[in-house]
């Protein structure tokens, strides 16, 4: 028998060691149940519900988790691999173009005089043999490219050699830039070549803007900072640039500005006695400012400014093919070639390593593998780049006795009159919006409802474990309470009832003498409470007021503030200037489409009149009338009228931004305004036109304000 109690008692020892967590845990899931905001949610926790019915909307709420997170998934993803868009653009007339830059690199850069004098001074020698040997390394290591890297061979295995600092030698024997540049403009007379480290070597590159991070010392220079970056425009006629006066033959390329050339770029030979001509059409892509707030992965293109690793502090994709090809040579040979500028910690190869290189050139140029497949390289397009074409190449010899020279011409010929712009379609707000309407719609859920269930999954979680663990046992003074609660318990019905028959009878009771009369009205003023100014009812005029003001507060047509409101026969509120330009065009309302007068904009009545300040040095701006001086004008053969506030204004802030020609609307028409030339005339009719000028408003005597009054 004792065995058996025995037993039991550790049975339910047992069993109250897993029953008491579980069933915990359901009563806290019951409380999460009854008092989310998830839809569906209540009906699994309820008692009162069948078990089929439970069932039932398990498999409706696991359904509609499984939608949201796939439709979920599709918008992140989409976020993240695909949230632009490229569109094209047709406004040609107003755009910029940043003129393309050239670098030229010698064909043989090796200046004898220097290489003479960096043998004599090297190795002892003056001429002989020997002096010819050093003379032929010098050269060969100073023309070194991936194309004719193996002409070192021969002069790998002299141990005078091995140690040579490759990059000292180059720059010591290089020969000095001579030149001379004309431009389309003489705004852009001050930039000139600039020495830049490419795969070529060192070459000289007029008006780049990435190639001032890519010096041979490695050190930025900032040399145009003060010159305008030269641009052409639809409008110019001509937009070429000329390099002439060079002292020997020459390689050079024509590229975008913020471009360098490598190695397998095209370019064009120019040699003595010789002039080239190349012209070049072509394609722009630009991008909106909002690109810059995705990553490059998710828009799939960089910005100069973000450079793919620390070694070259910018980025364009010739850059990135460079350091590639730098890495590769890297691993390869554990050297990086002495024409890659920023080397840092990196080995340079002496002669050994450049033989090392030779063997793999052809992979080094190409990136690519021996079987074709490509050289994962990780580099992107450019967000704003231009991609040139060549329209015309030619070329033109002389003899003697013309004088000797070598130059060359570079132009934009032809302009594109559409061009494509990297805009975002699916920006990280649209993303929110995404979510939270899949959210919405298959679990009936916001922003609330998910830090609810983070406050189930942690705070409330927690008080509610520390409420159960520090529950005291049940004693004398648990069961005391216990009872008295019990009776209270038993006595409530009875105190129900009772609280039942009072409200009757207070129901019963209440009368209007409740509500306040006008005389006790009167009376509850003596304590501070004023009746009647509580219950006092709106006027209709203050609605009427109300209403007049609302009216004016925005013009249906230009959706700002009603500049000179006027009403119209049909009683619609516009500024003066916005339904003139409507009436002219169709003589109806553009509410309600009702006839508007001919006559309507000859006497406005203004409802309300609002004056131009003069700015704050006493000058305002004006436009010349067309029905003569007036009688007290001091400019002869002219009347002139003010400017309405808003164009006025308008015209100001480009005025101080040296914005000197621009366009306004002006009674729903585009006007340019030149104030170069201090004129205004139709975009679509320049050739009539009206003198604007910018006076002191106390020295002139106008006719009125933009026609109005």
């Amino acid at each position: 028998m004792h065995y058996i109690t025995r037993k039991k008692n550790r049975d339910n020892k047992q069993i109250n060691v897993w029953w008491g967590p579980l069933r915990s845990g359901l009563l806290y899931l019951k409380e999460f149940s009854e008092t989310t905001t998830l839809h569906g949610i209540r009906h699994i926790g309820l008692s009162n519900r069948h078990f089929v019915e439970i069932v039932l909307w398990v498999l409706c709420e696991i359904l509609a988790i499984y939608g949201s997170y796939n439709v979920m998934r599709d918008s992140w993803i989409r976020y993240n691999t695909n949230p632009t868009v490229i569109t094209v653009q047709k406004d040609y007339r107003f755009w910029y173009l940043q003129f393309p830059s050239t670098t030229f690199c010698y064909v043989d850069p090796v200046d004898t005089e220097f290489a003479k004098d960096y043998v004599q001074r090297k190795w002892k020698v003056s001429s002989g043999k020997k002096f010819d040997y050093y003379m032929d390394f010098v050269k060969k290591v100073a023309n070194i490219t991936y194309e004719n890297i193996d002409s070192i061979a021969p002069f790998v295995n002299n141990t005078e050699l091995i140690n040579v600092d490759i990059i000292d030698l180059v720059l010591k024997v290089h020969a000095e830039p001579r030149f001379r540049t004309i431009i389309f403009s003489t705004d852009y007379k001050n930039i000139t070549f600039q020495p830049v480290l490419t795969e070529m070597g060192i070459c000289y590159t007029f008006s780049g803007t990435i190639t001032n991070y890519l010096t041979p010392n490695s050190e930025f220079l900032n040399l145009n900072s003060n010159s305008p970056t030269p641009s052409c425009n639809f409008l110019n006629s001509l937009c070429y640039a000329r390099a002439e006066n060079l002292p020997r033959s020459v390689l050079y390329y024509v590229h975008y500005p913020k471009e360098v050339p490598n190695i397998i770029d095209k370019y064009y030979l120019v040699q003595e006695n010789m002039e080239r001509d190349t012209t070049f059409t072509f394609w722009e892509m630009i991008s909106a400012p909002e690109l810059r707030r995705l990553s490059p992965s998710q828009r799939r293109c960089r910005f100069m400014d973000e450079p793919m690793d620390n070694t070259i502090p910018v980025y364009s994709y010739n850059v990135c093919r460079m350091i590639c090809r730098r890495n590769l040579a890297l691993k390869m040979c554990k050297c990086t070639p002495h024409f890659y500028p920023y080397p840092g910690k990196m080995k340079v190869c002496n002669i050994k390593g450049l033989l090392c290189l030779s063997m793999y050139s052809k992979t080094l140029i190409t990136l690519e593998k021996n079987d074709g497949t490509p050289i994962e390289c990780n580099c992107q397009m450019q967000c704003e780049e231009v991609k040139l074409f060549l329209d015309r190449n030619s070329k033109r010899t002389w003899v003697y006795p013309v004088p000797w020279d070598i130059r060359y011409r570079w132009a934009i010929d032809k302009y594109s009159k559409t061009r494509l712009r990297r805009d975002v379609i699916y920006s990280f707000e649209d993303l929110l919006v995404s979510l939270g309407g899949t959210a919405s719609f298959f679990l009936g859920c916001s922003v609330l409802s998910f830090v609810e269930i983070g406050y189930y999954l942690t705070l409330r979680l927690y008080w509610f474990a520390n409420r159960k663990h520090t529950e005291s046992p049940i004693g004398p003074t648990a069961s005391a309470s216990t009872t008295k609660c019990d009776d209270e318990e038993k006595q409530m019905p009875v105190l129900k009832k009772k609280s039942k028959k009072n409200a009757e009878s207070s129901d019963d009771a209440f009368d209007s003498s409740a509500l306040p009369t006008s005389s006790n009205v009167e009376e509850n003023s003596t304590s501070g409470i004023k009746l009647k100014s509580i219950l006092k009812k709106p006027k209709k005029n203050d609605n009427a007021s109300d209403k007049s003001k609302s009216e004016y507060n925005e013009c249906p047509i230009c959706l700002g503030s009603v500049v000179y409101p006027v009403r119209t026969p049909c009683g619609h509120v516009f500024c003066f200037l916005c339904v003139k330009g409507a009436a002219r065009q169709a003589n109806r309302c553009p509410m309600c489409r009702q006839h508007i007068p001919i006559d309507f904009d000859k006497n406005p009545v203004i409802l309300e009149r609002q004056e131009v300040e003069t700015f704050e040095d006493g000058y305002q701006w004006f436009y010349e009338g067309k029905n003569g001086m007036t009688l007290f004008s001091n400019d002869h053969g002219s009347s002139w009228w003010q400017y309405d506030k808003r164009t006025s204004d308008d015209i100001e802030q480009h005025y101080k931004l040296d914005i000197l020609k621009f366009d306004v609307l002006i009674c729903g028409t585009m006007y340019t305004i030149d104030l170069d030339r201090s004129v205004q005339y139709n975009r679509d009719n320049p050739h009539r036109r009206r003198k604007v000028k910018r006076e002191n408003a106390n020295n002139i005597a106008v006719k009125g304000v933009a026609g109005v009054y």
